[in-house]
């Protein structure tokens, strides 16, 4: 209920002052002052965000206060101020652990020449090294008044070593309780820290790569030899158990001096603060609270073993973008118009998870999946954008209401339009044009069809790699697969039966195999079902005499298709050179497809056959 300085706010917000120096620079504390900055800092996670493998331990800190989080994207604050029920309270502490005191004795080698790289390892065998508390090296190492006594000589005697080598092994129980690791560092040289055989710091006075002979540019790389400075180290190089940190010290062999000392400290959560489990997608929201006052939210989605979204994993498979219009009962319900029942199907046609935290749809329809029902895509799975939620479930069903991501804003132009779908920093994953006529599948006159992707990884841009669906209508739940298939329409007992449910069986006698039937869209248990009319006949064509065959396929998408092979002695079969004529679609969706033989009637014997093929 403070009052607000209003006069501040006004010069706080003139852009010709500049708002940035307002909110970061040395007048913050007036923002906090009139209640428009918190004054206690928020939360840190371990890790912002982003993809973690399951079971990832993800601890939540602050400056020793207690803090609220949850888990299911709530704020731990209620309105009117006070903490969610569903929040878990903890300590947002963290405590320091020294796991290397200055002053430590160290393991030391300047009288053997060039050690390589094997002496970086743990299992390097060390024993006939010397031994000595550090400070170590030789001279006189003073600044400021300061002077630092060596307490073990090490390289003092000439010829010097342009290189000396320390190591040191120590225990850590837990390495993943690490949230931050620092380095104490007294030196006078260039150095060069490894953790368990990783380099993990170089000094500035050294080049990117060194060797034996390399010298530092500088004595130090801060130009004061005798203080000790914190450089941070990655608390991931720690590994369970034993661990091993090594030096390889740089000098000027005609030095007066040179010297190290390092104590190595880690940072973890203090007693009481617990680790959340990350085992699948989730999203964190945290926020500190002191003395009845709370601080600025920290909020992250976690995914859990996954990828971003790339073309080489993520697909527009399927895009009904001209319905057909509305009938009465949808028009009584408020979706008068057919652009109400678009939708476009999005599917993952890789083996792995992928996360789609940061893909947003940009051109033509506008979704972010920051805030999706889907975040995560599984190997195989897709998911549906929708104009209209209601409306979609009205004319096809609540059956796909696991695969609905959201609705996007905006429509799908009837006539085509730019579509662009970018990815994480912004990177493009898929970004073509479409169209509702040729070379485009033709669409002009088949409202409420769709247009569905042949090669999910080839280019969406590309007509020739879009096709008609099957029937109006598309198909939002993507294509049957035959093992759906089998269990829809064999029994429990049939499908333990491989002489009635098996890809080649013909339970009902008709001819055609359960495969077949399959891909046709008919009923392996009914031969009146068989699949729809089979013809064969020789047709003038542009006039010549070909042979043809004639197919008949049910409406819905399945996992198979029909193409035709020729030969000409029934042993050798081919499917180059066939023609397939224009497909004709009837008013209830079935789509008759005719083949043609490639040679004209009388140019040698001429054979065709169908065969069904899985995709």
């Amino acid at each position: 209920n403070q009052a607000v300085d209003t006069g501040k706010v006004l010069r706080w917000i003139n852009p010709s002052i500049g708002r940035r120096r307002y909110l970061f620079g040395p007048v913050r504390q007036d923002f906090r002052d009139n209640n428009l900055w918190p004054e206690i800092a928020p939360p840190t996670f371990s890790q912002f965000g982003g993809t973690v493998s399951e079971g990832y331990p993800l601890l939540i800190t602050n400056d020793d206060t207690k803090l609220y989080y949850t888990t299911d994207g709530s704020d731990p604050r209620m309105l009117g101020g006070t903490p969610n029920p569903n929040a878990i309270s903890q300590t947002g502490g963290l405590q320091e652990e020294v796991l290397i005191e200055e002053g430590s004795i160290w393991k030391h080698n300047a009288t053997n020449g060039n050690l390589g790289t094997e002496w970086r390892l743990l299992n390097y065998d060390d024993s006939e090294w010397q031994s000595g508390a550090a400070p170590l090296g030789y001279g006189g190492i003073s600044s400021g008044g300061v002077t630092i006594k060596i307490e073990t000589e090490v390289n003092s005697a000439r010829p010097r070593q342009p290189t000396s080598y320390f190591r040191k092994a120590f225990e850590i129980d837990d390495p993943a309780a690490y949230l931050s690791l620092s380095a104490n560092l007294l030196v006078d040289g260039g150095i060069v820290i490894f953790v368990n055989g990783i380099e993990a710091f170089r000094g500035s006075n050294l080049p990117t790569q060194t060797d034996y002979s390399t010298v530092p540019t500088s004595d130090t790389d801060d130009g004061n030899e005798a203080d000790y400075r914190a450089y941070p180290i990655d608390p991931n190089l720690l590994v369970s158990g034993s661990n091993i940190i090594v030096i390889e010290l740089h000098n000027s062999p005609g030095n007066s001096d040179m010297a190290l000392d390092i104590g190595l400290r880690g940072e973890r959560a203090a007693n009481g603060n617990l680790p959340f489990f990350v085992n699948e997608p989730i999203t964190v929201k945290a926020r500190s609270f002191k003395n009845g006052k709370w601080s600025a939210v920290t909020s992250s989605r976690f995914t859990v073993d996954s990828v971003p979204a790339t073309s080489q994993n993520l697909a527009v498979s399927e895009m009904l973008y001209n319905p057909v219009g509305a009938n009465q009962a949808e028009a009584n319900a408020g979706f008068d118009d057919g652009d109400f029942f678009e939708f476009i199907r999005l599917v993952n046609f890789s083996q792995e998870n992928i996360d789609l935290s940061s893909v947003r749809l940009t051109d033509g329809i506008i979704f972010d999946f920051s805030e999706s029902l889907i975040r995560v895509l599984g190997p195989g799975e897709k998911l549906l954008l929708v104009k209209s939620i209601d409306a979609f479930r009205i004319r096809f069903g609540t059956d796909f209401d696991g695969l609905i991501a959201g609705e996007y804003s905006g429509q799908l132009s009837n006539g085509g339009e730019q579509l662009r779908i970018i990815g994480q920093e912004d990177s493009v994953i898929h970004e073509f044009s479409y169209n509702n006529s040729s070379p485009w599948p033709d669409l002009s006159n088949l409202d409420g069809y769709s247009i569905q992707i042949i090669d999910r990884a080839g280019d969406h841009g590309e007509p020739a790699n879009w096709k008609i669906s099957g029937s109006q209508g598309g198909s939002p739940g993507g294509r049957l697969d035959f093992s759906s298939w089998q269990a829809a329409v064999f029994s429990g007992a049939d499908l333990l039966n491989p002489t009635i449910s098996s890809e080649n069986s013909d339970p009902d006698g008709d001819g055609w195999s359960n495969f077949f039937e399959f891909a046709l869209g008919s009923l392996p248990r009914d031969s009146a079902s068989s699949p729809g009319k089979l013809a064969s006949e020789i047709r003038e064509i542009d006039g010549e005499s070909y042979l043809t065959v004639t197919i008949t396929r049910a409406p819905g998408e399945r996992a198979a298709r029909v193409a035709a092979q020729v030969s000409g002695d029934l042993s050798s079969w081919t499917d180059e050179g066939v023609l397939v004529l224009p497909e004709l679609i009837s008013e209830d969706g079935s789509v008759t497809s005719t083949y043609r033989h490639p040679l004209s009637v009388g140019k040698g014997d001429a054979y065709l056959r169908l065969k069904a093929i899985s995709e």
